[in-house]
C-alpha cells in the first residue's frame, strides 16, 4: 500500500473529503486504504518486514523488555488474531495493556508511512514496567479474518477483537489478571469503552485521541480542521463540509444498503463537479478514481455505523478508572470539540482523568500545526511526555 508524503493540498482536500473517523491510515493519502479493483492489497504488510524509520530502542541490556509473537482466537472463534507481547524486564506479574488501533484494518504497529506508533508505545510502556500486547487487526498482517474494508464489520465487531485480546492477555503467566486494561487510539478508544462496559476482564481504560461526540460531528470537524491546517481556502473548507453533511444525511437515513450506495455516488459526483478550482483532479481518469474511492469508503457498513455512533452513553457507563488524553493540535479528533464532551460524559466517574497535552498532534508527536501532511517529517509518535503520563497513570491507578 503506497502512501505519498507530503500530499499536495489538492490531494489532502480530496482525501479529507472521503476519509473517515480520524483514521491515521486513510486520511494521509489520496489513495484508498484498499484498492477498489485489487482486494488483495487490503492485507497490510507483516509488521516484522515493514520498512520504517522508527526510533524505538532496540531491546538490549538487562533492563530491556523482551518480546514474543502470540496468536489467539477471535471472540467468535471463527478466526485467529496475531500479535506481539512485550514483557518488562524483571519479575512479574506485571500490569498489562492491549493497544487497540484506529479505523479500518491496521497492522500491530499501527504503521503509517514510516512511523510505527504502537511499536514506540509498547517499548516505552514496557520500560516502565507495563506489559503490552499489540495485534494485527482482522485481515491485516498475520491475522486471519476479512478486513473491515471488504466485509460488513463495524465498530462493534472490532470491539469484539479487542475484548478477545484482553481476555488472552489476562491469561498470560507474566500478567497480573487484576490489572489488565485497553488503550484505544483514535477509533480504538470507542472499542475500549464498549469492551469495558461488557467484560469483567478490564480494570482500566486509556482513551488516546478518542472522540466524545457522535461520528457525524467527528467527520465534519475533522474535515474543517484538517483542511485549514493544510492552508486550504475557506471556499474549499465550506465545499468539503457541505458535501460531508450531505453524505452524513444519507448515512443516517433509512435507505437500504444498495440505495444508500447509489445515493453516496450521486452526492459525490455532484460535489466533485462543484469543487473549487484546483481541489479535485482535472484528468478524467484520476477524477474517476477519486470518486470511486469516496463511494467505496462512505458506502462501507463500518462507515455508516460510525457516523451514527454516539460514544457518550458508553463513556457515561464506565465504572473503571479512565484516562482520556488528547493533543492540543489534533486535527483528526479535535480537542476543543471532543474533550469538553468527554469531560461531561465522565463527570460522574470519580476515577476519570482528562488531559490535553499542549503541542501534540493526533499521533502524539510534537507538532507545528497538527496537519496530517507533517506527520512524516516529525519525530516519532508518542512523545516522551505522553508515554510518561500514560505509564504513570496506569501504575498509579491499577
Amino acid at each position: 500500500m503506497t502512501r505519498r508524503w507530503p500530499p499536495p493540498i489538492a490531494a489532502v482536500a480530496a482525501a479529507l473529503f472521503w476519509a473517515g473517523c480520524g483514521s491515521t491510515d486513510i486520511t494521509t493519502s489520496p489513495e484508498p486504504s484498499v484498492a477498489v479493483d485489487e482486494p488483495s492489497d487490503t492485507t497490510l504488510p507483516d509488521a516484522s518486514t515493514t520498512s520504517v524509520d522508527s526510533r524505538a530502542p532496540e531491546p538490549t541490556g538487562e533492563s530491556a523488555p523482551s518480546e514474543r509473537d502470540v496468536s489467539f482466537d477471535s471472540l467468535s472463534g471463527k478466526f485467529s488474531l496475531a500479535g506481539t507481547l512485550t514483557v518488562p524486564a524483571g519479575e512479574g506479574p506485571f500490569p498489562g495493556v492491549v493497544l487497540v488501533s484506529g479505523s479500518l484494518s491496521q497492522d500491530r504497529n499501527e504503521t503509517i508511512g514510516t512511523k510505527q506508533p504502537f511499536l514506540v508505545l509498547a517499548d516505552g510502556l514496557a520500560r516502565h514496567g507495563i506489559a503490552v500486547l499489540r495485534f494485527d487487526d482482522r485481515g491485516a498482517g498475520q491475522s486471519q479474518g476479512e478486513p473491515v474494508e471488504l466485509s460488513d464489520a463495524t465498530t462493534l465487531d472490532l470491539a469484539d477483537d479487542a475484548q478477545a485480546a484482553a481476555e488472552f492477555l489476562a491469561l498470560q503467566p507474566e500478567i497480573d489478571e487484576e490489572r489488565v486494561g485497553l488503550l484505544g487510539h483514535s477509533e480504538g478508544a470507542l472499542h475500549a469503552s464498549i469492551v469495558a462496559n461488557r467484560s469483567d476482564v478490564l480494570s482500566y481504560v486509556v482513551l488516546a485521541a478518542g472522540s466524545g461526540v457522535p461520528g457525524a460531528e467527528v467527520i465534519v470537524t475533522q474535515t474543517a480542521a484538517g483542511l485549514r491546517s493544510e492552508g486550504a481556502s475557506e471556499e474549499t473548507v465550506d465545499w468539503a463540509v457541505e458535501a460531508r453533511e450531505d453524505l452524513i444525511d444519507a448515512a443516517l437515513s433509512d435507505l437500504d444498503q444498495p440505495d444508500y450506495k447509489s445515493e453516496v455516488r450521486s452526492i459525490t459526483e455532484a460535489a466533485f463537479a462543484a469543487a473549487p478550482p484546483g481541489v479535485v483532479p482535472t484528468d478524467p481518469s484520476e477524477l474517476s478514481d477519486q470518486i470511486e474511492q469516496n463511494v467505496f469508503v462512505f458506502a462501507l457498513p463500518w462507515m455508516r455505523y460510525f457516523i451514527g455512533y454516539d460514544p457518550a452513553p458508553a463513556l457515561r457507563d464506565l465504572s473503571v478508572p479512565v484516562l482520556a488524553v488528547q493533543g492540543s493540535l489534533d486535527v483528526q479528533a479535535v480537542a476543543d470539540v471532543n474533550i469538553p464532551a468527554t469531560e461531561q460524559a465522565l463527570a460522574d466517574n470519580p476515577d476519570a482523568t482528562v488531559v490535553v497535552l499542549d503541542g501534540l498532534n493526533h499521533l502524539f508527536q510534537e507538532a507545528n500545526t497538527g496537519a496530517v501532511s507533517e506527520y512524516e517529517s516529525l519525530d516519532d509518535p508518542f512523545a516522551h511526555e505522553a508515554i510518561e503520563l500514560i505509564a504513570d497513570w496506569i501504575s498509579t491507578n491499577t
